[in-house]
């Protein structure tokens, strides 16, 4: 939701406030982009439909929702009412009035008609990015975020296509002791891929609450390939959370030569882990052998004497020594254990360094939740959410769009313009 400080700059109507300045950067570059889709909607609408709201001035309004965060038609309205300056960049004054909440509503039902123009918009933004960027999409992460649904959530639900989530969180409180806590929503998720240095998102997927991470991962993927058709000669690594650990995501990712991040279940059987290499690749002393790297040429994995072999360093004491005639040593990766092993180990540094940009994708969740204002909605149906989904994705990347022409690639993660470089 937009903070107190910027209503009451909105309100105070005379200069052009920061929040104003996003929304008009943030329109600049998506006006262009929203000529197919406008085109298409004054086509449906006909001569015979009513033109007292143009499509160009409902559509920006609905922009400007989206950048100020609101949760609901009624507050960007008053927003509207408020800000002269405001609805003159709507296109509001003179004929056009201030749009009602029924022709808002109307709006954003052809606009759920139109879901591919939208999306198609957003692949736009997407290569545009990438063609500015230095090393855009080379590091990705992955996750699904829950969003709220305010609808009436008890049988029959208001939303028929929302649904009820349901999971046990484990933790540890201050004291160190382990907890669980039963968590439970009413609403959808929204499945994120982005690029995890410059935080923000490639690829969206809307689905029901109830739905698991894994089996919409492929379609996602399949998305974020047409978003950049040049991402699998891009993309290194993708990091994902446990509730990807699937056999199928892991040949998916590894078959484009992406390496798949992603930490093994607790609930792996134990016969299951004598497959990882800490438990395979041992020393006659029964060190752990050190990981040494992956040759692409071989697609194998290397292991090397351990960190504390005699061999190695030249002092130390080992029983072994004497008859040890351990050797660089090669795991060949297949379909079956690649799962367990990957390219890169999962006990490995390269493993860690890597997959501590997954937090990336959090911090994208909760910039789109809060400021873009897509957690608690007031919306029904899978395609309504969508719109609102896209529309507070297209305000994001378009902002960060014009920040990277502007060269403040420092900036592309912000919610809030400044006028500072």
């Amino acid at each position: 939701m937009l903070p107190l400080q910027y209503i009451l700059d909105l309100a105070a109507a005379e200069v052009q406030t920061p929040i104003l300045r996003l929304i008009e950067l943030v329109l600049e570059v998506l006006e262009p982009l929203a000529e197919p889709l406008l085109t298409r909607l004054n086509e449906t609408r006909g001569e015979r439909g009513r033109n007292d709201y143009p499509n160009r001035v409902l559509w920006r309004c609905l922009v400007a929702f989206g950048c100020l965060g609101v949760r609901s038609v009624g507050d960007g309205l008053r927003h509207l009412e408020l800000s002269p300056p405001l609805s003159a960049l709507c296109g509001i004054g003179g004929p056009v009035g201030l749009p009602s909440k029924d022709a808002c509503y109307r709006f954003e039902n052809r606009l759920a008609q139109q879901l591919n123009l939208l999306e198609e918009m957003f692949a736009q933004l997407v290569r545009q990015l990438a063609e500015i960027l230095p090393g855009f999409a080379e590091r990705l992460a992955t996750d699904s975020s829950k969003l709220h649904s305010l609808a009436n959530g008890k049988k029959p639900a208001a939303d028929e296509d929302a649904s009820w989530k349901k999971y046990e969180h484990q933790y540890q409180d201050e004291q160190g002791q382990p907890r669980k806590a039963v968590i439970k929503w009413f609403g959808y998720k929204l499945h994120l891929l982005i690029d995890a240095v410059y935080e923000l998102p490639i690829a969206a997927l809307l689905s029901t609450a109830k739905d698991n991470d894994g089996p919409h991962f492929e379609e996602l993927w399949k998305q974020a390939k047409q978003n950049l058709p040049d991402l699998v000669e891009r993309a290194r690594s993708n990091a994902l959370d446990t509730g990807y650990d699937e056999q199928k995501v892991h040949q998916l990712l590894w078959a484009d030569r992406v390496v798949p991040l992603i930490p093994l279940r607790n609930q792996t059987l134990a016969q299951n882990k004598v497959l990882l290499p800490e438990g395979q690749q041992v020393c006659p002393r029964g060190d752990a052998l050190r990981f040494d790297g992956y040759e692409t040429a071989r697609d194998a994995l290397r292991y090397d004497v351990p960190k504390t072999c005699p061999k190695r360093h030249g002092a130390g004491y080992c029983e072994f020594a004497d008859d040890c005639r351990q050797k660089l040593v090669r795991v060949k990766l297949t379909a079956e254990n690649l799962r367990h092993l990957g390219p890169v180990p999962r006990a490995s540094k390269q493993f860690d360094r890597l997959y501590d940009g997954r937090t990336a994708v959090e911090r994208v969740n909760g910039r789109l939740k809060g400021p873009w204002g897509l957690d608690c909605l007031r919306r029904r149906g899978l395609k309504r959410v969508s719109v609102w989904a896209l529309l507070a994705l297209l305000c994001m990347n378009a902002f960060a769009l014009t920040m990277a022409q502007a060269g403040r690639l420092a900036d592309v993660r912000k919610t809030v313009y400044s006028a500072a470089g």
